[in-house]
């Protein structure tokens, strides 16, 4: 299965996402889940293992954290301090409704 490249120019593609990806992470999810059925855990390792749907299910989680992961590690966050007036002004600027329960402090 390919994947596009959407991370421009640094060159991770979504692929290196799943190489990330291991058993253990799925297993251990597994197992978590099988605490909430005591005395059925076996049961609940073989469902999961069995159906390809219920597995995805434990799998989504574990790639959105990945991916959160990635975009924070690649994120690259400027602080600027920024009146109110300006702030509400780039909203206007962009046509959004400025934030209605924005409160002006003094600082």
């Amino acid at each position: 299965m390919k994947f596009p490249n959407v991370f421009g120019s640094t060159g991770y593609k979504y692929e290196n996402l799943f190489r990330r990806f291991t058993q253990d992470e799925v297993n251990r999810a597994m197992a978590e889940h099988a605490q909430n059925f005591p005395g059925q855990e076996q049961k609940i390792f073989e469902l999961y293992q069995s159906n390809p749907e219920m597995r995805a299910q434990l799998e989504a989680p574990i790639m959105e954290d990945k991916v959160v992961d990635f975009i924070l590690e690649m994120a690259q966050v400027n602080e600027s301090k920024v009146s109110v007036e300006e702030l509400l002004a780039e909203d206007e600027e962009d046509g959004s409704e400025p934030n209605a329960d924005v409160k002006e402090t003094k600082e």
